[in-house]
């Protein structure tokens, strides 16, 4: 079965949908046309399935030619150099799973000296919320809808998407901290990251501010997700960065204008993919 998003815009939208009362086999195809792979989500017309790229997709559409160049360059540095280049992806992974434990359980039990050192500095900045509503899944009842699959299917996931917007994701937090609901993301980086940049801000930090910016919009995207599909509104959100050194972790606010300005870009970045998604679908 061949499952396609539409052509144009989240806003003219979904031109093609899975028939009705089909449940797809998988969750999360790739599409043959772009690479990209999409996840197969509710069609809120009807009882059929859409299907949308994850939010990462999304924002690395915004990447130039140079600076992809750049990454694959690294890339093979890694590889000749006898280092994995997907190791700092495996450790996140690792350390995301030392979190959900220490939040679900109030324990964690980092299995080396690397991920204890990253874990060690992120964890005080998770103590101060008072309740966590979500953590990589549902964490209170009336969410159910969010899985994709019946409880006991290995392939099972639980992800919150956007029929405006076009796209899904899975959260790493949604949490209370004194009154204020906040969509949190958990990184791991062998540097800091960055708030500013410009002119009089250090080369070697260009990098950390787009991470910085990056996760932002990442925390935006899911912020709309979770007001369409949860029917919650999120007043702010919460970055934390684990460092290499031992009790060391950086945490960024976004509020006000600055959540509100970062929400508008990555809408335009969703009308742009699915512009160039659409131009690309079309021509083959």
């Amino acid at each position: 079965m061949t499952l396609a998003p539409a052509a144009k815009s989240p806003s003219s939208f979904w031109t093609h949908r899975a028939p009705h009362a089909l449940r797809p086999d998988e969750p999360r195809f790739i599409c043959t046309a772009t690479g990209i792979r999409l996840y197969y989500v509710p069609d809120p017309g009807g009882d059929g399935f859409l299907a949308v790229p994850g939010v990462t997709s999304i924002l690395g559409g915004d990447q130039t030619p140079e600076e992809k160049e750049r990454l694959e360059a690294w890339r093979l540095r890694e590889i000749a150099a006898g280092r994995d280049p997907n190791a700092g992806r495996e450790r996140g992974t690792r350390v995301h799973s030392l979190l959900e434990d220490y939040i679900r359980t109030g324990r964690a039990d980092p299995q080396s000296e690397e991920d204890h050192a990253f874990f060690s500095g992120m964890e005080a900045y998770i103590e101060a919320y008072q309740e966590f509503l979500w953590n990589e899944r549902p964490l209170r009842s009336g969410w159910e809808h969010c899985w994709s699959a019946p409880e006991g299917d290995p392939k099972r996931l639980a992800r919150v998407w956007s029929p405006s917007w076009g796209f899904a994701g899975t959260p790493d937090l949604i949490a209370v901290r004194n009154g204020v609901r906040v969509v949190g993301d958990f990184k791991t980086s062998n540097k800091p990251y960055f708030r500013c940049h410009g002119s009089r801000v250090p080369k070697h930090q260009e990098l950390g501010y787009k991470k910085y910016k990056k996760t932002v919009r990442q925390l935006c995207a899911y912020r709309l997700a979770i007001r369409e599909i949860l029917g919650l509104e999120t007043d702010a959100l919460h970055i934390i960065v684990g460092l290499p050194q031992e009790g060391k972790a950086q945490q960024f606010w976004v509020q006000g204008p600055e959540l509100e300005y970062e929400t508008e870009q990555f809408k335009r970045m969703s009308v742009e993919f699915w512009q160039r998604f659409g131009e690309t679908v079309q021509g083959r």
